[in-house]
């Protein structure tokens, strides 16, 4: 039986998952149910206010988050998310347990669905142990107002890390293995605007960008993997660890590359929901 809001009640057997027929998900992060198989909370939400309760929030008949029952919940005060529920069936949450260090609640975001709001301060989701190797693809549902973007990073030393960047100052969607130097771009972004921004990394020379389904140019150079790495979400791991400022609304993470019709697909199913292009 599905979690609609706070509490399990019988199934409608109408949802289909807007990534149901996409391969090779290894995580699956979003204000909305996006898979059939995930009857799961979507994310678990803190109140600012004495004793700083919790709360899980699930979805609605439609999948949409509930965000009635969110509301209530907070009553008012500010939300804060503690916890993003992996609805790809590994259970490869990410959280954060600082309050000062958790994403803003935006229960009115892109195309009016909820959203996650990090400060490019200190706000960050994490998880350990998560990626080992190449081939990886993901596709986010995101903007953002700096050079310091960091929509998805490994966490490991900077000269392994590759990692998703939304760059406001030189308008690009970067995807980069190792280093800026073998760093693939989409040029002419507007990236305050929310996009589909994706990256894929094909093996240790071969690296993509991608923004609303046309491809940047595309990075060679060797990059070695970070075997074993945690993962970052609202954080890149080159220089001093720097933060997005921005938004995230969904973080989708494959470990194989796409088809054509099937990266379509994806962002089909995407564009659908958050109305990007």
């Amino acid at each position: 039986m599905p979690l609609i809001g706070s509490g399990l009640i019988q199934a409608a057997n109408t949802f289909v998952g807007a990534y149901d027929a996409i391969p090779s998900i290894a995580a699956a992060y979003s204000t909305r149910r996006l898979l059939t198989s995930y009857t799961g909370p979507l994310l678990r939400l803190v109140a600012d206010r004495t004793g700083y309760p919790e709360q899980d929030i699930g979805y609605t008949a439609a999948g949409d988050l509930d965000t009635a029952t969110a509301a209530s919940f907070l009553s008012g005060d500010t939300g804060y998310i503690t916890k993003w529920y992996d609805q790809g069936g590994n259970s490869r949450d990410i959280a954060q347990a600082t309050l000062a260090n958790m994403p803003l609640y935006v229960a009115s975001g892109q195309n009016s669905k909820p959203v996650l709001q990090f400060d490019g301060s200190n706000d960050y989701l994490s998880r350990a142990s998560f990626m080992t190797d190449y081939p990886v693809e993901i596709l986010s549902i995101s903007n953002g107002s700096s050079t310091t973007g960091g929509v998805f990073s490994d966490s490991a030393g900077v000269s392994e890390s590759i990692y998703l960047r939304v760059n406001r100052t030189d308008s690009k969607i970067n995807a980069v293995g190792q280093s800026t130097i073998y760093s693939a771009s989409v040029v002419d972004a507007d990236t305050e605007v929310w996009g589909i921004n994706s990256g894929r990394w094909e093996n240790a020379t071969s690296r993509y960008a991608r923004r609303n389904g046309t491809d940047g140019t595309i990075a060679t150079g060797n990059a070695a993997y970070p075997t074993a790495s945690s993962i970052l979400v609202g954080r890149q791991r080159l220089g001093a660890f720097e933060y997005h400022t921005g938004g995230i609304a969904e973080l989708i993470i494959a470990t194989a590359i796409w088809s054509t019709p099937n990266r379509s697909a994806a962002e089909t199913a995407a564009n659908s929901y958050w109305s990007i292009y």
